[in-house]
């Protein structure tokens, strides 16, 4: 029994031994911050200046600061840096189907002197959320998702694609548990959709309100039609929607986590 005892202790205090080694082993940069983006630091990344709110084309967000973090290896200083930003469209809600699209995606490379590299990044992404909300006099019927991770770490996965349950809600969204890892560069070298990314769609279609034209009950002479909103004599009305993303950065040389979220508001109109 005391060896027994004595055994679990020894292996016990081996166990810490060897967490305690590996700590001290994991490589630490010679430089780490984040870095505001500016109109330089996009071009770096060969993206746009963001636009967030435009009906029906695309745009685009991205986070309020880049990642960096510098290594002096045999002599030489890697310097890797990573960016995450959503491309996005939206457009006015009709009684045909009307797509809402998310992308979420990373730009990111390491430099060692002038060449540079894409893929194996020392940041990386997961607990990715995307999710739409809608405004009056409309419903989410539908979505779709699909993409490229890293699943557990471990190897390239095509992300399931295909339309998820019917649905009829004002709000439509997906989070990718922490099994799925995004870290590669999405776009570079004139090719998309090369390394990592996630796609989320709502299919949205025209909610006719009450008192709405053809409805029982009539609508005054201002198109007020008892509803939150005024909607005019052809039963068209302004109204408000938004698009959600959440995700948490982790980095291979700290435990910690930043989680980040961000909610862009989407001024459309629909009509019957």
């Amino acid at each position: 029994m005391r060896k027994n005892k004595l055994f679990l202790i020894a292996m016990a205090m081996m166990f810490v031994w060897v967490l305690g080694f590996s700590a001290c082993r994991r490589e630490q940069p010679v430089e780490f911050h984040e870095v505001e983006v500016t109109p330089e630091i996009l071009e770096k990344f060969d993206l746009p200046e963001p636009r967030t709110v435009e009906n029906n084309v695309w745009l685009t967000w991205t986070n309020e600061t880049a990642y960096y973090a510098a290594f002096q290896r045999d002599g030489e200083r890697c310097e890797y840096w990573s960016l995450p930003y959503v491309e996005y469209r939206y457009s006015d809600v009709s009684s045909g189907n009307t797509t809402w699209e998310a992308i979420f995606k990373i730009a990111e490379y390491c430099q060692v002197g002038e060449q540079i590299y894409y893929g194996e990044n020392v940041f990386e992404y997961n607990n990715v959320k995307l999710a739409f909300r809608c405004g009056d006099n409309a419903a989410f019927i539908r979505t779709y998702q699909g993409g490229k991770t890293l699943e557990n770490k471990n190897s390239e996965e095509d992300l399931a694609g295909g339309w998820l349950a019917n649905r009829l809600t004002t709000e439509a969204g997906e989070t990718l548990d922490s099994r799925y890892v995004f870290k590669t560069c999405t776009d570079h070298e004139g090719e998309t959709g090369k390394g990592d990314y996630f796609l989320y769609e709502g299919i949205l279609s025209y909610v006719a309100p009450k008192g709405a034209i053809g409805t029982e009950e009539a609508m005054d002479t201002e198109g007020t039609a008892g509803t939150e909103g005024a909607m005019d004599t052809e039963g068209t009305a302004d109204t408000e929607g938004a698009l959600l993303i959440e995700f948490d950065m982790r980095s291979s040389f700290d435990s910690a986590v930043e989680h980040v979220e961000e909610t862009i508001l989407l001024p459309y109109s629909v009509r019957p």
